[in-house]
Parts: C-alpha cells; structure tokens; sequence
C-alpha cells in the first residue's frame, strides 16, 4: 500500500556538551495520535515546540541562556511520507542550511546526509521545497495581490505552512492569530488556507504569468520595431516607402488587446470560482456545527432517559395489573343472593332512591352503590337503623350471625364440594357447590 502523503513527528534530540535532551512522540515504535506536551511554569514546553520549528526550517531557535550553553545542536526526527528521516541544524546562531539523512536517531548505520539551503525557499534545493514536495504542495505560487490578475507572485514555503500549525505565544497574547493587525501577511495567510484545503486554484496564477509575458515580450517587440525603423531610415530613407498602412498594425495591436481582455476574463472567472467555494465551505461548515449541536443535544437527552426506561414498564405494568384487577373484582358485581345462595336475575341497581336487594335508602350525597357503605356510615347496617321493608334480612340479628357461620362453613378444608352443611343447631341442610365459593368475595367481614 502506498504511503500516505504528509509529515509526522516522531523524536526531538537537542545534542548538549554533557548530555542529550531527547522528547519523544512515539509509542511501540509508531507515531502517537495525539501528544500534549505539559509541565511546570518556565520548564520549556515552548521551547520544544519552537525547536520542532527550527528543524522544519524556522529562521530562528529559542535564545535562553540555558540553551546557548549547553545545546550545540538541533536533531528532528519526521516521517516523510512514511520514511524515517534526521534533519539537523546547529544551535547557536542561526544556521542558513540542513542537513538531511535517511534513517533514525538511533540507527546504527547513518547515510550520506544531503544538504539544503534554507533561503530562499523556493529554490530546489531548500529545505522548504523538499517538505512541500511530501505534502504535495510543491511548485505552488501565491500572488501578491490576489485581486490583481497581474501581479507579481511568490512560491509557497513550508514557513507560510507553519503559520496554520504553530501559534507562538505572541500571536496569542497580542490576539493576532489570522495576523489582523498585518494586511499582506492576512491576506497571504488567506491564501494558504485555500491551498491546504484544495480550494486554490493554480491557473489564475499561471494566466497571471502569461498575462506578464506577453507584456513584456510586446515591449521588446515595439523596442525592436522602433530600432529597426531608425536603422532602416537612416541606411536608407526610401527603404520603408513599401512598408504596410498603419492600418494593418492597428489590427493587430486590437488582436493582443483583444486577447489580454481573454485572459483577464479567464482570471477573474477562476477568482470568483474559488470565492464561491469558500462561501460554500463556510455554509457547509456552519451547517455540519448546527447538526452536531442537534446530535449532541440528542445523545444528551437520551441519556437522561434512559435510566427512566425500566421505572416506565414498572408503571406501565402496575397500571395493566389495576385494570385487570377493576375487572375482576368489582364491587357491584353481586351474581347471588348473600341469604339463601340463589343466583339474582339481575345485578343490584337504586330503584327509586334504594338499593333494589336490602331496600335501603340511599342518600343523595352516596349517588351510586358502594360495597360496604352501610358499615362505613355510623347508624347505619343495624336492624333498628334501617327504613322500610328487608325481605332478605328481616328478624332478630342472629340472622347475620348465620350468614357468617355458613361462609365459615364453606371455608372449612375437611367439607369437599358436594357434602353437606348447614348451621349450627338444624335449620335447612344443602350441598355445597362450586359456584358457592364466590360467596366468601361477595360476603364483606363485619368489623369487630
């Protein structure tokens, strides 16, 4: 498989009189993910990041007395393009080249190492051109003036590159991070953002250059031409008698206007065409910001209720369990008669303001049929207490007593269905049935 493009850190060594000073950003021999570089106030975690950029081609390295004593030299260990390479800049003044080897720090055979210059940057043979050469970045021109199809350009250094991946701690404590308070350098910046995103497009640039050449080479052509006819007339005057009407120069000099307007046109396309992608990579961008706003907000939620899942079925189940329940125990579902265990043609309703089985009255405040109301209210379930005719339970109490002992009599384990029983002291025998078990939800227990 092929290497990916690119540049990856992987050991700093600062070579002292004494001692080395290595920082190491691998793991098992790979390149970590992410590395945070922490320490105490003053113990040189900036000056490891301006070294890293003093080995990538910066002008200058930090200039603590620390440093200028005990450190002779600088050695960044990088992957380009998945190859391990040193390169080395010496400590002290600022060296104006490296040198580059192939390998590791700890290799144990070095080769040749090659040397490169490091201005001006855009030259082969800099340090600069060979990074931008494993970044694919290579060959690129910034114009000076980005809305001037005309103006002159520079080639990209890996130092513009620096400006997007390393922020020095004058640019954060001034707020001078996308360089506000300098136009060029803004604009510049500007610029490599497009090229490290893709969005710069090269042939503005190269329509610019052509623009420039056909200039120049139209001077030197009316120099020529002006020389030309001053030697002509003054070897020989008659000579430029046959020469074409000026009519004929005319169209041609309205040709190269003509195709310098061409050529502009072409640049200002290819402008607004990179202007349009970076309005929609703004949009884009500010939509994908909303959308992860949405989701987090989301997952957030979603992990508040979560933990209210299971107490929600417990609910759910309690509140399917009391309907069941409703169902099957209502009160007003009385099929037999309490007294003398026949089954009722019909449920118990209020017949006229009473209850059409005990022929109680029932007030206005009760409005429906209660199980057990008569004993809830004071004055009320005694014989003496009730109004009217009771042709269910008419006599002496000991006829409630009765109904108590034949519902005992139904609960006794040694009486199987279909024995008989009856109350205590003679009276009428009958057989106890299956259906008389609903008796013992239908007869409510007195209060004692």
């Amino acid at each position: 498989m092929e290497p990916l493009p690119g540049i990856r850190i992987r050991r700093l060594r600062l070579v002292g009189i004494e001692r080395c000073y290595d920082v190491d950003f691998t793991a098992d021999q790979r390149v970590r993910n992410l590395s945070v570089i922490a320490g105490a106030f003053s113990s040189g975690k900036a000056a490891v990041l301006e070294f890293i950029a003093y080995g990538l081609g910066a002008k200058r390295h930090p200039r603590h007395q620390e440093v200028l004593r005990r450190v002779r030299s600088c050695l960044l260990e990088v992957e380009l393009s998945g190859e391990p390479h040193v390169i080395e800049r010496s400590v002290g003044e600022p060296s104006k080249g490296a040198f580059v080897r192939r390998g590791t720090l700890d290799s144990t055979t070095v080769s040749r190492a090659e040397s490169r210059t490091i201005d001006p940057p855009g030259a082969q043979e800099s340090l600069s051109s060979l990074l931008l050469s494993h970044c694919k970045l290579a060959g690129v021109q910034l114009r000076e003036a980005p809305t001037n199809s005309e103006s002159r350009t520079d080639p990209l250094s890996f130092r513009d590159v620096m400006w997007l991946a390393f922020l020095p701690n004058e640019r954060v404590a001034d707020k001078n991070f996308l360089f506000e308070n300098d136009y060029m350098r803004k604009h510049k910046l500007r610029q490599v953002v497009d090229v490290v995103f893709g969005v710069h497009d090269d042939r503005t640039v190269e329509l610019g250059q052509c623009i420039q050449e056909l200039g120049r080479r139209l001077n030197r052509a009316k120099a020529e031409l002006a020389a030309a006819r001053t030697f002509a007339g003054e070897q020989a005057p008659t000579a430029l008698n046959n020469e074409p009407a000026p009519a004929v120069h005319e169209r041609e000099l309205a040709d190269i206007t003509s195709l310098l307007r061409e050529l502009d046109r072409r640049a200002r396309a290819g402008t607004e065409f990179a202007a349009q992608l970076r309005s929609q990579h703004k949009a884009a961008a500010g939509i994908s910001r909303r959308a992860a706003a949405v989701l987090r907000a989301c997952e957030t939620q979603l992990q508040r209720l979560m933990p209210l899942r299971a107490q929600y079925a417990d609910d759910l189940l309690k509140l399917g369990m009391l309907g069941e329940a409703q169902q099957l125990f209502d009160p007003l579902s009385v099929t037999t008669c309490p007294a003398c265990l026949n089954r009722l043609s019909a449920a118990p309703t209020a017949d006229n303001g009473r209850c059409s089985l005990c022929r109680y009255e029932l007030s206005a405040q009760e409005g429906a049929l209660v199980l057990g109301i008569a004993d809830a209210q004071p004055g009320r379930g005694q014989p003496g207490g009730r109004q009217g005719g009771d042709p269910v339970h008419q006599g002496p109490p000991q006829g409630d007593q009765q109904l108590h002992r034949r519902a005992r009599c139904l609960a006794r384990p040694a009486q199987a269905p279909g024995q008989i029983c009856g109350p205590a002291g003679g009276g009428s025998r009958r057989r106890v049935g299956r259906r008389d078990v609903l008796l013992r939800l239908a007869v409510p227990r007195r209060p004692r």
